[in-house]
């Protein structure tokens, strides 16, 4: 339990003297810092309205600093505040005065604090102006962004320090007492527990103990700190009891954000209007109803909270977890491991070990898809063709994700291996058999269910826990997003550590599987951003650049290779831009399914043979590299039925062997 405040300690004086000037001081102190970890940690571009909420934020803290120090300056004009030469001289006198709390070398030292964190806030103000006035993007400080979190940083700072010098409690353990909330506060603040154990439950193949540790302290210790700060304010404005209330719903609010975007599938940078007006609704509601009666308020919240994790974890007992892998069609479970071999007997050694190169663009389209979404260039057959490439115009994924595609390719077409993309699973056993170095160069989310890794070299280093790291920052962004399961590296380090593979000219024969961030597909939000299909377009440009560089370094290494560039899975700009939850299989068309699962795959084979022809889906590319390395046609034999799994609104079976076999274009091709 934590201290309670000392019961004699007496307040710090303050310049909002009506109780109403303090609540609305703290209100807009709380606001302003919710408004700032929003903007810190959020997805948005900096000309997003989260921009103009910490501009506001920064508004409001400029306006109560202005306040203070008019009335700092008023109170030195009627002389309330002591001079220097006004200090006792006698050693009885001094402590007689120290005691009284109002001439005490720390007010002085806390007074100097909050100059020199005004004096900050000033430099920073100008550092921003300057930057925007140069209309460059960082300044002395860092990118207009840091500059805006440094500011807001300073201006809670000097507020603080302010509030201590004001201060007149007379030791240690009474300072501590202004900060200390008395434990309804911390019973009310349980609330953040509900979507925090949501969560849990629904990862629990994430956590180990010492994860879950981790995890609860990593998202409980910020708010009870700023708890802590806030009953401070509290006290120092005299504002009631509010700070509790305030704490625990936007604190609450800003951990269930991942679930309001679920909820009304849209993604967090379209919801900014809506979450200012949730933060102003919960923190004033809850505030009435506490001040109106703290303990019923309190014993309310924390039987809704015990509520609430009891049906999480009912839940997530009764049901897979979200990301879960779910059940495949029956023609694709039976390439399980335990009913097939790798490879038949009697097939080695190979007869040629050339380098082989997979190349995963995430999200790269089928040249027909990018014809319908109006990219009618035609740079896959112009450069890929004029480099030697063939280009499998028909080919489609059989999955919609990129787990389950990747790690289907890596078993050989088979299902996804319980090894895990990067494990023992039967492409790895395959060249690693055959005198290979395997090099993985991924990210901690496709290496995720990896227990232990088989290949020779994986950038960047992983381990079981890596992906602990995309929770953390969905829920501190306020979305589960895509994009963020590339943000586990510095993109330059990672090219780089991809071109110095693809470039070295000595060694053993090796494989090499690169995914790249680019193009990558919608914000999976359930909904289409007013500009999609733009927005990847532009990230397709991004990514052809990626393979022109890729190609050259392969081509200076001077080594024989098999070289294969494909995307995963399809971009999902059509329909509601993610699965189609809310679609009736009856209305799915080709296009909906072309658009995910149809997908680029160009092959440059040193040797051109008859056994490269036999490609129909992107998982069967590594049984033609085993055909084409072992020389022998008996590997197709193990090729699994080319039938789609399904997900969210699309059903299994939705095509096979290329052919739509549900909704309006039935029967038709899906190529």
């Amino acid at each position: 339990m934590l201290a309670q405040p000392t019961r004699n300690a007496p307040r710090p004086t303050s310049p909002f003297r009506p109780r109403a000037a303090g609540l609305a001081a703290l209100a807009a102190i709380t606001l302003s810092l919710y408004f700032g970890v929003v903007h810190a940690f959020s997805f948005h571009p900096p000309s997003s309205p989260s921009a103009k909420g910490i501009n506001l934020a920064i508004l409001a803290m400029d306006v109560l600093l202005a306040v203070h120090v008019a009335w700092g300056i008023g109170a030195l004009v009627r002389g309330r505040l002591p001079r220097a030469e006004e200090s006792p001289r006698s050693g009885l006198s001094r402590r007689s005065a120290q005691r009284e709390g109002g001439r005490s070398p720390a007010r002085w030292a806390f007074y100097l604090l909050a100059t020199i964190s005004l004096a900050g806030v000033v430099a920073l103000h100008a550092d921003y102006l300057v930057t925007r006035h140069r209309g460059t993007d960082s300044g002395l400080a860092g990118s207009l962004v840091t500059i805006k979190i440094l500011v807001l940083a300073a201006q809670l700072s000097a507020l603080l320090f302010l509030g201590l010098g004001r201060s007149r409690a007379r030791s240690l353990r009474e300072v501590a007492g202004l900060f200390a909330p008395g434990w309804r506060g911390v019973v009310l603040l349980s609330v953040v527990l509900a979507p925090l154990v949501n969560y849990l439950a629904h990862n629990l193949e994430l956590f180990s103990l010492a994860g879950l540790v981790e995890y609860l302290a990593l998202f409980l210790l910020p708010p009870l700190a700023a708890l802590a700060l806030l009953t401070f304010f509290e006290r120092t404005y005299d504002a009631g009891p509010a700070a509790a209330p305030f704490v625990a719903s936007l604190a609450f609010l800003y951990y269930s954000m991942p679930l309001v975007c679920a909820v009304l599938e849209k993604p967090v940078e379209a919801l900014f209007a809506q979450q200012a007006a949730l933060a102003l609704v919960l923190s004033a509601g809850l505030a009435l109803a506490y001040r109106a009666s703290p303990g019923i308020a309190s014993k309310t919240i924390g039987i809704a909270v015990a509520c609430s994790i009891t049906a999480s974890l009912l839940q997530a007992t009764l049901v897979p977890p979200g990301n879960a892998t779910p059940p495949a069609p029956a023609a694709v479970s039976a390439g399980s491991e335990s009913e097939h071999e790798p490879m038949p007997a009697g097939l080695s050694p190979a007869k040629s070990t050339p380098d082989v190169y997979l190349l995963i663009y995430d999200g790269y389209a089928a040249p027909k898809s990018l014809r319908e979404y109006g990219c009618n260039d035609g740079w896959e057959a112009g450069y890929l063709g004029s480099r030697g490439f063939r280009i499998y115009e028909n080919a489609y994924s059989l999955f919609l994700s990129t787990r389950r595609s990747m790690g289907s390719l890596m078993n050989l077409g088979g299902a996804p291996s319980s090894a895990g993309i990067g494990g023992d699973n039967r492409s790895i056993r395959f060249f690693r058999e055959h005198g290979y170095e395997v090099n993985l160069v991924l990210n901690s989310y496709i290496l995720q269910g990896s227990n232990r890794m088989a290949a020779d070299f994986v950038f960047p280093p992983w381990a079981p826990r890596s992906s602990l790291g995309l929770l953390y920052r969905s829920i501190a962004g306020g979305e589960f997003k895509s994009e963020i399961v590339f943000q586990d590296f510095e993109w330059e380090e990672w090219l780089a550590t991809k071109r110095r593979v693809l470039s070295g000219r000595s060694g053993r024969p090796r494989m090499l599987y690169a995914h790249s961030r680019f193009p990558n597909h919608s914000q999976n939000s359930g909904a289409c951003l007013p500009d999609e299909t733009e927005r990847y377009l532009a990230r397709l440009e991004v990514a052809r650049k990626e393979i022109e560089g890729d190609i050259a370094a392969i081509d200076a290494s001077g080594r024989e290779a098999i070289v294969i560039v494909a995307g995963d899975h399809g971009p999902y700009l059509t329909g509601d831009c993610h699965n189609m939850t809310n679609t009736q299989p009856d209305d799915l068309t080709a296009t909906h399914l072309r658009d995910r699962y149809g997908t680029l795959l160009a092959i440059r084979w040193p040797h051109s043979n008859t056994r490269t022809d036999r490609i129909e889906v992107i998982q069967e590319v590594f049984l033609a590299v085993a055909a084409s390395l072992l020389d022998d046609d008996r590997v197709w034999d193990h090729r699994v039925p080319a039938v789609t799994a399904g997900d969210g609104g699309i059903p299994h079976g939705a095509v096979r062997d290329g052919i739509v076999m549900v909704g309006k274009d039935k029967g038709r091709p899906l190529m």
